[in-house]
């Protein structure tokens, strides 16, 4: 998922194995986030494993000044 202004996402929402499962698409930043965090936790670094077995994910940003 990469963020394109301060409110849209865009990302593969593909599903392995699937034909016609979706494609490319872009959506509110807001839905991609309140998706990921209703089934993830955000960590600092991908290696990090949370104890209890959670599945994870890492924020990482690229700007310029």
């Amino acid at each position: 998922m990469i963020v394109i202004d301060g409110g849209q996402v865009i990302e593969s929402r593909l599903k392995c194995g699937v034909t016609d499962a979706g494609g490319v698409v872009v959506r509110q930043l807001s839905a991609a986030l309140a998706e990921v965090m209703a089934t993830r936790t955000p960590v600092n670094d991908y290696r990090e494993r949370l104890p209890d077995g959670r599945k994870t994910f890492v924020v990482r940003r690229w700007y310029t000044e």
